[in-house]
């Protein structure tokens, strides 16, 4: 419940929150009901909040939750509004639900490394330029009923089977970009629209 304001403008680049850990027991953290405003003087390219696993080992860093949490970002290209990564190959089931993110270019950014994290349907992102949410992870689940274009969905891979977001372009069916909005899921590996 802590509230977090401004970055000045000799840091505009580093996280009002950063877990980086090594340690053999950090899994099952939670980070819930925080509110973060970045200076609105200054234009913020770094990522509000950032979470790292840097060490390897059996569930170091599964089971993060992030939830509840409002990030206002005066943004510019590159802001995050949270982002994982992974370089231990030990950070798996992370749960991201129910934030508020605005302002950023990328609103959850999930990296190379990071398995099975859940997207869940409550978070509310909003003047997202770039992506709603970027993946290079590994099989996430995703329940986002914001709205993506087509691209940004497929930018996502290939989520994991029960995934479902809407987009904006698409059309049903097919999944064409041509459409005035769609549904898109899921199933077995293969997307369909509807």
């Amino acid at each position: 419940g802590n509230t977090i304001y401004g970055n000045y403008a000799g840091f505009a680049n580093l996280p009002a929150l950063e877990w980086a850990t090594a340690a053999a027991s950090a899994g099952q953290s939670r980070i819930t009901n925080n509110t973060v405003q970045t200076k609105t003087q200054t234009t913020y390219t770094g990522s509000v909040f950032t979470f790292s696993c840097t060490s390897g080992g059996s569930n170091n860093c599964d089971g993060l939750i992030i939830s509840g949490n409002r990030l206002i970002v005066n943004g510019t290209t590159g802001s995050n509004g949270i982002v994982l990564t992974d370089t231990s190959t030990s950070f798996a089931s992370a749960l991201i639900d129910g934030n508020s993110i605005s302002g950023a270019y990328t609103g959850i950014s999930i990296g190379a490394g990071v398995t099975n994290t859940q997207i869940g349907q409550g978070n509310v992102i909003s003047g997202a330029t770039t992506a709603p949410i970027a993946n290079a992870g590994t099989t996430p689940l995703v329940n986002y009923m914001g709205g993506m274009t087509y691209a940004q969905a497929n930018a996502l891979g290939t989520p994991a089977n029960g995934s479902q977001f809407y987009v904006s372009n698409a059309t049903a069916g097919a999944c064409g970009t041509a459409g005035t909005g769609a549904f898109m899921r899921f199933l077995n590996g293969t997307s369909t629209c509807y």
